[in-house]
């Protein structure tokens, strides 16, 4: 194979994979929190709960940068409160140079840009949305750290915390983080069709060792056992 039918068939083989990603991609519902940012700051940590079975596959951010910025993205389950000083009890989910178009105006870290996170009905998810290099995002002065900022049928988006650079920086309460998240319903798991109604009272401990391999050629009959008692 000559050299450019290699790089034509890498071009189509790149082209047929990427029309598979967005055909296996369900469709994505928003919950965003406001846009109109209030002050900076490097990081912030927040909490949402889902209402439903969802996968979170990305969220737009509100950064003042125009033009690359690097960005991470950190998660873990439960509430972040507890656990704003170490790394080890968080999980990197993106680490990686985004385009920001500016303050107030959505920059995304769009959807495959990190596996997608499954939160399920009533559990909370803490976020971490940081700046490596300074205060670059937006945010909005809060009322009361973890009261609700946002929510729709599926999710709750709650005040949470603004950080200085890391996870050893001052910490500012309360804040609301200004982005959006983009979601999917997970399918919910469908119930056995007929269970059973209560389990066995009393099991057998172990099975029988040697069970019988054929039935009794000649099986004792209650005639049988009555003439055995009679004849004794």
């Amino acid at each position: 194979m000559t050299t450019a039918a290699f790089v034509i068939r890498a071009i189509e083989t790149l082209a047929l994979f990427s029309s598979v990603q967005a055909a296996d991609m369900p469709p994505l519902n928003q919950l965003a929190t406001s846009f109109n940012a209030e002050r900076m700051a490097a990081g912030f940590m927040f909490d949402i709960e889902a209402k439903n079975n969802i996968f979170i596959h990305g969220l737009d951010i509100n950064t003042k940068a125009i033009g690359p910025a690097k960005m991470e993205f950190w998660t873990r389950a439960g509430t972040y409160k507890g656990h704003e000083k170490s790394s080890s009890e968080w999980r990197l989910l993106f680490n990686s140079t985004v385009q920001g178009n500016g303050l107030d105006v959505p920059t995304s870290i769009p959807a495959g840009s990190f596996s997608p996170i499954l939160v399920n009905t009533d559990e909370k998810r803490a976020f971490y949305v940081a700046c490596p290099k300074g205060a670059c995002q937006g945010y909005i002065l809060g009322t009361e750290e973890g009261s609700v900022v946002e929510s729709n049928s599926d999710m709750i988006i709650y005040e949470g915390i603004g950080r200085r650079l890391g996870f050893d920086g001052a910490i500012y309460s309360p804040r609301i983080w200004s982005g959006s998240l983009y979601y999917s319903l997970a399918p919910t798991p469908e119930p056995t069709s007929n269970p059973t109604p209560v389990p066995t009272p009393n099991p057998t401990g172990e099975p029988t060792s040697l069970p019988t391999l054929a039935p009794t050629a000649n099986p004792t009959t209650v005639d049988g056992l009555l003439n055995k008692f009679q004849t004794s």
